[in-house]
């Protein structure tokens, strides 16, 4: 149910952080290019779809705000 524009709060290490869900997309299993490196500060979160599915993958991409 999460979309664009959505809030995401991360707490790692004892400190909150929040960002912004700026996409979301369905990928292919062997999309590993999700995984790559990101120029700047990015959260990917992804996930079977649908769900316990090994089909397909949503991914959600966000910037910190």
């Amino acid at each position: 149910d999460v979309k664009v524009g959505d809030e995401i709060v991360a707490y790692w290490n004892k400190k909150l952080y929040y960002y912004t869900v700026i996409e979301k997309k369905t990928v292919k299993p062997n999309a590993i290019e999700i995984e790559n490196k990101t120029k700047d500060p990015t959260l990917t979160i992804y996930t079977c779809t649908p769900a316990g599915s090994s089909d397909g993958r949503i991914v959600l991409v966000a910037k910190p705000k």
